[in-house]
């Protein structure tokens, strides 16, 4: 019986420092599963930044595409029209539409709908030939500003203005580079996309390890622990039961 209090002082300390590692290790595993969360929400937010992204340069290529074809057919009716009033009805129109066809233009050039800035393909695309956009929106832009201004009496089919103008549109050549525009855009968003989704798997699988190395290592030993501990209380409470028979006897 002299034995019963060292035995359990030295079992009160060995299970207190299995514990404190079994801690540990819990504690470990949640901020590894906390780590693994952030990285899921941060996939799942640029998932969602490329969508905004390229819906947005979709959009903005969209819209000036609708521009030019607005603008172009404006210019037209404002050669044919010989009524003033709607003249200047169309001269508002046309300036409008410039208006919004160069702010759009902006917008993309400052990569409006992105963080990162232009893609190299697409600088290409507004400043190098062959299809040196941004010169020939700028052209475009100027031609029919001056259109919209010309008087009355230079209004013809003749119009330098309006020949730009009308062999602008008739060649589709910034349309056509509008769509490569948005092609390109398309493109590194696909890249981004693709190595998104592999980390979302990377991560996906990097979680159910950590869960199966936590029932391993950690919860099945605690599960073992409490066993112990179970055992050890009920042990300590049969030797009490029979020192107290003891002492009942010997009195």
């Amino acid at each position: 019986m002299e034995n019963i209090p060292a035995t359990r002082t030295l079992t009160e300390n060995t299970s207190r420092i299995g514990s404190r590692h079994l801690t540990m290790r819990y504690i470990l595993t949640l901020a590894l599963l906390g780590c693994l969360a952030l990285g899921n929400y941060l996939i799942l937010r640029g998932q969602i930044e490329i969508s905004r992204s390229i819906g947005a340069v979709y959009g903005e290529t969209g819209t000036q595409r609708s521009l030019l074809q607005r603008s172009a057919l404006l210019s037209q009716k404002l050669i044919v029209t010989t009524d003033q009033q709607e003249r200047i009805r169309v001269r508002s129109q046309l300036n409008k539409k410039i208006a919004s066809l160069e702010t759009t233009h902006q917008d993309l050039l400052r990569d409006k709908s992105g963080t990162h800035g232009l893609p190299q393909v697409v600088q290409e695309i507004y400043f190098d030939p062959p299809w040196l956009l941004n010169s020939q929106m700028q052209k475009y832009i100027t031609e029919v500003h001056a259109l919209a201004e010309a008087p009355e009496g230079e209004l013809n089919w003749t119009n330098p203005h309006f020949q730009y103008i009308y062999d602008t549109a008739m060649s589709g050549h910034m349309v056509d580079a509008l769509n490569q525009v948005a092609s390109e855009y398309q493109k590194r968003d696909d890249q981004k996309t693709a190595y998104l989704q592999w980390l979302a798997i990377w991560s996906a699988g990097s979680t159910i390890a950590v869960l199966l190395i936590s029932g391993l290592f950690i919860f099945r030993p605690m599960a073992r622990r409490v066993q112990q501990d179970i055992d050890t209380l009920w042990r300590f409470n049969e030797n009490l039961k029979s020192g107290g028979r003891i002492k009942g006897s010997e009195g």
